[in-house]
């Protein structure tokens, strides 16, 4: 039984940020397989600065028991793996190793695939909205690729994007947030990823 996997790049190569859910859903013979979840955050090489964060966030959670604690563009105060700045954007706390953005459920129902993932309500600095793709067996290296974006896999026939009530961009449903891809049990397996869409990570 294969449990979530988070992983944190720190100096790569790419120059795209990205932040990432990855989810891993397959069934035979109408049985779930194990669910790998992925996330992954991508700096630019060497970059010595933090993304714009606003001082008011850096007081409310590190004043009271680490006022002289620096954010960088790798540093990670709680050691989840997460970065601080990445925490800042997902709407988690950069203290708790326990509050993170990752996979907390993936369920077949019926024939239905149902994918929960940990959101959030807060609304700073906007409201979180997700997207998310499927693929097949085959196109599994593109929707997995570390470098792929929102922009790329939309655009290659191989990958198919997710509505959810005619809407790319899917709503935060508040601590967790669930997506329902119906009718698909005969079609496994199936591969999916979720993204963060917005807000977007600042350039360092």
């Amino acid at each position: 039984m294969c449990n979530p996997v988070l992983e944190k790049k720190t100096y790569v190569e790419w120059c795209i940020y990205c932040i990432v859910l990855f989810v891993l859903f397959a069934s035979n013979l109408g049985a779930q397989e194990p669910v790998i979840a992925k996330i992954t955050v991508s700096v630019t090489v060497g970059s010595p600065q933090a993304p714009s964060i606003p001082q008011s966030w850096i007081d409310d959670f590190f004043e009271a028991i680490d006022p002289n604690y620096k954010i960088t563009s790798t540093s990670d105060y709680d050691g989840d793996g997460q970065f601080d700045y990445f925490e800042y954007y997902a709407g988690t706390d950069p203290t708790n190793g326990a509050s993170g953005l990752k996979i907390v459920e993936s369920t077949l129902s019926g024939n239905d695939a149902v994918i929960t993932w940990t959101s959030t309500e807060s609304t700073d600095p906007e409201p979180r909205k997700y997207r998310i793709f499927r693929s097949g067996p085959e196109a599994l290296g593109i929707l997995s690729a570390s470098d792929a974006t929102i922009e790329g896999l939309s655009s290659d026939s191989n990958i198919t994007s997710l509505e959810l009530n005619g809407q790319l961009e899917i709503n935060s449903g508040g601590e967790v947030t669930t997506y329902i891809d119906s009718n698909v049990k005969n079609n496994f397996p199936l591969f999916y990823r979720v993204f963060l869409s917005k807000p977007e990570p600042q350039t360092p």
